[in-house]
């Protein structure tokens, strides 16, 4: 898989990504969306979510942030798909994190969950 190198303010935006998610204690979730662009090129988008605890007394704070945007090379295969993901998670440093990634597919009006 081939990646573009990031601009330096992208490249700055994942740093601090990836330090915020190194210090979540509990698991971080995942959603992810894929679909084609109008030249039927495919992309996909993760996003992750955690829970950290708020600024008042027993409250807590949802967050989210982008983790990928990523056009996907070769086919809409599992395959193709599953590594793509894995490799843009482990980008993030996040591999071992995760919970769940919810994918869903809409492919020859049938729909898959991955």
């Amino acid at each position: 898989m081939s990646h573009s190198i990031p601009s330096s303010g992208s490249r700055q935006y994942f740093t601090i990504l990836k330090q915020d998610l190194a210090l979540v204690k509990g698991d971080i979730l995942f959603t992810s969306d894929l679909w084609l662009d109008k030249n039927y090129q495919p992309f996909i988008v993760i996003t992750a979510h955690w829970i950290l605890k708020g600024d008042a007394v027993g409250s807590l704070k949802l967050n989210a942030k982008l983790i990928a945007f990523h056009h996907i090379s070769g086919n809409h295969t599992g395959t193709n798909l599953a590594s793509t993901i894995l490799c843009l998670l482990n980008c993030a440093g996040v591999t071992e994190k995760g919970r769940t990634i919810p994918c869903c597919i809409v492919d020859n009006s049938f729909y898959h969950v991955l």
